[in-house]
This record gives C-alpha cells, sequence and structure tokens, in this order.
C-alpha cells in the first residue's frame, strides 16, 4: 500500500510541475530591464601630429630645440600617456614616461622639453579609453640632428 501511495504523490508532483510552463517558473523581468549592459565605445587614435620635420620614416629634432610638441587626436579617451624607449629589440622594459594629458576638452597634446638629449628613439602614444579597459596606440621615430 505504501508503494502505491508514493507512486501516486510522485505522479501527482509530476503533473502538477509539468503543467507550469518555464516562464511561470521563472520570475521573468520586462524586456527593458533585461537589456544587456551597455558597451562603452573603445579607445581610438585618429591622429598625431607634432612640431617636427619627417624624413624617411623619422621625426628630425634640430640642433638647439628646446621643445617638441605632440597633438593627438583621440576618441573615447580619459588619458593619453607618451612614452620614449630606445630603438632596438626588447626596449619596451627600458621605456620612460616623458609626459600625458588627463584634459582632453582643450585636445591631447604634449609639450615635450627635449634638452640637450641625444635622440634615436621610438616615442609611443597611448590612448587610454573611457571604458577603463581599452587602449590605442601609435609609436613614431624621433632622431636628433
Amino acid at each position: 500500500m505504501i508503494k502505491w501511495m508514493t507512486v501516486a504523490v510522485f505522479l501527482c508532483c509530476t503533473f502538477v510541475l509539468g503543467s507550469c510552463s518555464p516562464q511561470q517558473a521563472q520570475n521573468s523581468l520586462p524586456e527593458d530591464q533585461e537589456a544587456q549592459p551597455r558597451q562603452l565605445p573603445q579607445a581610438k587614435i585618429s591622429n598625431v601630429s607634432t612640431t617636427l620635420e619627417e624624413q624617411d620614416n623619422w621625426f628630425i629634432v634640430p640642433e638647439n630645440t628646446e621643445t617638441v610638441t605632440f597633438k593627438v587626436e583621440a576618441e573615447h579617451t580619459n588619458t593619453v600617456l607618451f612614452w620614449i624607449a630606445p630603438t632596438g629589440t626588447e626596449t619596451g622594459k627600458e621605456r620612460k614616461i616623458i609626459g600625458y594629458d588627463t584634459d582632453g576638452s582643450d585636445g591631447w597634446s604634449l609639450e615635450w622639453k627635449v634638452g640637450n638629449q641625444a635622440l634615436h628613439d621610438h616615442i609611443s602614444i597611448e590612448a587610454l579609453g573611457v571604458d577603463g579597459r581599452t587602449m590605442d596606440s601609435y609609436t613614431l621615430n624621433i632622431h636628433s640632428e
């Protein structure tokens, strides 16, 4: 008798639970609340210019130059970093920051005081995204006369 009662209870539970549709069993949110998290656009450098003349893919720093200006056009960016690294292989760990800009309201730029240093280096410009995850970069070669 207990065996038949167990089977009857099992069948009743199966019938009751089976009659609920999956949507009824879940507490679904209205469509507008189920929207995916909004993706922020990625950082993008669209243009880099400098006060230096370019020759054979190298920007030349004339003798007695005190300041070099870099201007960057970048979208969806909250900070632009400017780095210098020596030419050669695996020199990335030797790079040094030469400046940064955290206020793009007047455009992204750097006025770099060159001094009397001899240059044969790479300048790397990095735009850090407003989303906190993306980055775009641009590298140029720089050489002193």
